[in-house]
């Protein structure tokens, strides 16, 4: 058996410590990025949409609902309705 040098042995050790840092910042990086959307059409109009980032961990309710006066409208957790027609709205596939 042939025996590695201090240098070989260095370079070794850093190459795998690279490897192993660079494979943790890649797994990290698809971490904060993932996200699931559930959409729930709730009937007269309504409509849900849930947002589950960090594997589920931290979700985001929005209830939506279509008006023929006032087009589209958030429902906010007190059941207080705002219109959306003044604002931006990005839908994603």
């Amino acid at each position: 058996m042939v025996e590695k040098g201090a240098i070989a042995s260095f370079f070794d050790t850093l190459i795998g410590t690279v490897m192993l840092v660079l494979l943790a910042a890649g797994l990290i990086a698809i971490t904060l990025t993932w996200r699931a959307s559930d959409l729930e059409f709730l009937g007269g109009g309504q409509v849900r949409v849930t947002e589950s980032t960090w594997w589920g961990l931290e979700k985001k309710v929005t209830k939506l609902e279509w008006s023929a006066q006032e087009s589209w409208l958030e429902i906010d957790q007190n059941e207080v309705r705002i219109p959306l027609r003044n604002r931006a709205m990005r839908l994603e596939n």
